[in-house]
């Protein structure tokens, strides 16, 4: 039940809880109980689910549905075959701008991360981020913000400044170096 309610957050941003309890046949007490046991785990994150949306800070959201999905999907295929041309593109160019080689499981960790990142944009509501955001120093963060405006991704929204400084952060973490190092 509480995989089916992630599920539900990240692909409709919303559950709608009498549906969801008809659908999965549980009662309202079993349904509450279910998303206090999830809130406790999403203690760690920073994160609450309250009135049926997942709240917190949007680098948070996106991070947990990322290692969410990471442990749960054990085969990653379907994240090389359905993104395989929509970012070709944009790793080769940020391959090149950061002198870099990504090994499979890189491309696809960042295929992944672009494709919470698309999820998420498609149910924009308002965003939170913390007052100090934007202000941390990222000594990569022109050359990441170049690939982004020399490769864009196709994407109907153009990327915000808080897009490129989520997917700036990721990166970095991901390439098990301090985001704020040399």
């Amino acid at each position: 039940i509480k995989y089916q309610m992630i599920k539900e957050l990240y692909e409709h941003a919303y559950i709608d809880s009498e549906l969801f309890q008809k659908e999965n046949r549980i009662s309202p007490a079993t349904y509450y109980r279910r998303i206090s046991e999830l809130n406790d785990l999403l203690e760690e994150y920073y994160l609450v689910i309250k009135r049926n949306r997942i709240q917190g800070e949007e680098k948070q959201i996106r991070y947990f549905f990322y290692i969410f999905f990471w442990g749960i999907e054990e085969n990653k295929d379907f994240l090389d075959n359905s993104t395989k041309q929509q970012y070709d593109l944009f790793f080769d160019t940020l391959q090149k701008k950061m002198k870099i080689n990504f090994d499979t499981s890189s491309i696809l960790q960042m295929k992944m991360w672009l494709e919470i990142s698309d999820s998420r944009l498609a149910w924009r509501k308002q965003f939170m981020f913390s007052n100090t955001y934007e202000t941390m120093e990222r000594p990569l963060l022109n050359q990441i913000r170049e690939v982004f405006e020399n490769a864009p991704l196709n994407r109907k929204e153009r990327n915000s400044q808080n897009e490129i400084l989520m997917f700036y952060d990721f990166f970095v973490s991901t390439k098990m170096f301090s985001s704020v190092s040399s």
